[in-house]
């Protein structure tokens, strides 16, 4: 995602508006993470609690950052005006990075479950830190990926330009990675004894989302603040 700004310079959406789409990240982590992990702690799926979001999930993202790297092409194939096809590709391009954060926190949310789910709580600590290393691995070597020529590794096979072979790479990791997890890891299915248990609808669990949100302890409240305005400096800055 870090070579996203400079693709949506390049297609001409302003610094001010780009600093509004990186509002995806948190905002899809408040909505998703929550929802995600309420819903899948109730699931009672034959392939487990947190393998069938995980897999859903990781198509979505691949999807949205193909159609990503492909915004043009794909924008232009239903949108022959010069004038038009340029404001959509833009739409498409913000609409698609809005997917991809939404989908990966669905797909993080399930991932940080199935440490909990499997491990026992000895090991919950010790999964929990490889996943961060893993976390900090993959971002360096997304890092280090931008400074390759991929044209020249893979040829024009996977797209004509960088950026489209970045994320087709990403996207292929991605399904790679989630995979052998899914293949690797076994799942306990949930069983219900025949008792009724309440059901929670997606709005709920926002509404309670935001209840807790406004009824903060007084040093997260500080945290909270400090992140806020940080942010809001940080768009002040690129205007």
């Amino acid at each position: 995602m870090t070579y996203c700004t400079p693709y949506l310079l390049e297609l001409g959406l302003t610094k001010s508006k780009i600093s509004l789409v990186w509002i995806a990240g948190p905002l899809s982590g408040l909505i998703m993470q929550p929802i995600v992990g309420v819903v899948a702690d109730r699931s009672t799926s034959r392939w487990g609690r947190r393998r069938p979001y995980m897999f859903g999930g990781t198509i979505l993202v691949s999807v949205f950052l193909l159609l990503l790297g492909w915004t043009k092409e794909v924008v232009r194939y239903f949108v022959k005006d010069e004038q038009a096809a340029k404001s959509k590709t833009i739409v498409v391009a913000v609409l698609s990075i809005y997917g991809i954060d939404f989908a990966i926190n669905a797909v993080q949310g399930s991932c940080r479950g199935l440490i909990v789910d499997t491990l026992p709580i000895s090991k919950q600590q010790q999964g929990s830190s490889w996943a961060s290393r893993m976390v900090a691995v993959g971002s360096l070597i997304g890092y280090g990926a931008g400074a390759i020529d991929l044209r020249s590794v893979f040829g024009p096979i996977l797209g004509d330009t960088q950026f489209k072979q970045l994320t087709a790479v990403a996207a292929m990791t991605l399904c790679l990675a989630v995979g052998v997890t899914s293949w690797a890891v076994t799942e306990k299915v949930r069983v219900i004894d025949g008792e009724v248990e309440e059901k929670i609808s997606p709005l709920e669990v926002l509404q309670t989302i935001a209840k807790t949100a406004m009824d903060l302890p007084r040093g997260i409240q500080a945290i909270c603040h400090v992140q806020f305005w940080a942010w809001i400096g940080t768009w002040r800055r690129t205007l």
